[in-house]
């Protein structure tokens, strides 16, 4: 691939790689590495003679399990840390009209669930993933998707509806 052939490529493709692992990670800084990493690999040796649906559904697989590397690894390493922080960002009873109940609300609140509720409710309400795509993706079984995303859609509408009363 060229020079030009691959500013191309990453021009095209850089936008939606950097959402989906921003959706996973939460973190920009984190979401631009595994991005960059992402389209580096395909760039200098990915797959050859893919359409453009398979090379854009290779960049997503890719760039998911990069995410949940990160986050694994960030889990390992910062254990306590994201404990502590997680008791101190839960509001203690605050009232939230209706109104504040923006699409970036919704996006917070489904951040905070936690894993793997999160990354399950994002890949499928955000980025428009089926549990066959999210389970090649992960490795994890359908049902085992479907359980954490049923399980994390009722925690959400709980965590919704508290914040309206």
């Amino acid at each position: 691939m060229t020079r030009e052939e691959a500013t191309a490529f990453y021009r095209k493709h850089y936008r939606r790689v950097f959402n989906i692992c921003l959706r996973i990670v939460g973190d920009s800084a984190d979401a631009e590495e595994i991005m960059q990493d992402t389209l580096l690999k395909y760039i200098t040796g990915g797959p050859a003679g893919l359409s453009q649906q398979q090379t854009e559904a290779w960049l997503a697989r890719t760039a998911i399990r990069k995410s949940l590397d990160v986050l694994r690894a960030r889990k390992r390493s910062n254990l306590f840390k994201e404990e502590l922080r997680a008791e101190q960002e839960e509001p203690a009873g605050a009232d939230v009209s209706e109104e504040s109940l923006t699409p970036e609300a919704v996006a917070e609140a489904i951040k905070d669930l936690g894993e793997p509720y999160n990354i399950v409710l994002g890949l499928v309400l955000i980025e428009g993933l089926d549990y066959e795509e999210i389970s090649a993706c992960t490795g994890q079984k359908q049902t085992t998707i479907r359980s954490s995303y049923s399980r994390g859609l009722a925690k959400l509408r709980t965590k919704l509806s508290n914040k309206r009363i």
